[in-house]
């Protein structure tokens, strides 16, 4: 997606944010449709950061995603 014309600067005001979203949807859903968005969120972000993994000029946006997923466990 970033290749593809997705802005890096959206992605990294996005993630932050995701935690958050997160403990909303627990009180939103239940307990089986929960697990399966969080475990959509990590696949997300793993997903981002292993696509992006080699590129330096990702660093801030893999900074973002590992203490996102920190925050997700």
């Amino acid at each position: 997606m970033l290749e593809q014309g997705l802005e890096q600067d959206e992605v990294i005001q996005l993630v932050p944010k995701m935690p958050s979203t997160v403990v909303t949807l627990k009180s939103q859903l239940a307990e089986e449709h929960y697990r399966n968005a969080v475990f959509n969120y990590k696949t997300l972000l793993k997903s981002f950061f292993i696509q992006t993994y080699n590129q330096s000029k990702y660093a801030t946006l893999h900074q973002q995603i590992a203490t996102c997923l920190n925050e997700l466990s």
